[in-house]
């Protein structure tokens, strides 16, 4: 009875942490990992498709225009507990991720922003 009790407290315990979004377009801000948050954002939409997620312009900037998907891969997460977009099987064991490492982009399904250098 107590081994059940515990299993059930850690499935419940590792599905609510941050689990995966199941709404689709929802409305997120860009920031720049080289700028800090507020000084260059932009508004974008992520579209959640199972475990695929898209980055989508609402309005035309510097980055494209209406529209344009800035990024696309799989919904993951990091080894750090972050989560990436993913666009390969070692992308969660990347020792850096987001803003300008070159590691995949974080997308902070929080705060709702979309990290990019």
């Amino acid at each position: 009875m107590n081994r059940l009790l515990i299993v059930v407290i850690l499935l419940i315990g590792f599905t609510t942490i941050d689990s995966k979004p199941v709404d689709d377009g929802s409305a997120y801000k860009i920031e720049f990992a080289e700028f800090g948050v507020g000084t260059m954002t932009i508004d974008c939409n992520v579209v959640f498709n199972q475990d695929s997620v898209y980055i989508i312009l609402p309005d035309s900037s510097f980055l494209g225009n209406i529209g344009d998907t800035i990024e696309a891969g799989i919904l993951a997460r990091h080894k750090s507990g972050m989560m990436i977009i993913q666009h390969n099987e070692t992308d969660i064991y990347e020792e850096e991720v987001g803003g300008c490492t070159g590691g995949p982009s974080v997308l902070d399904t929080v705060e709702k922003i979309y990290w990019m250098c």
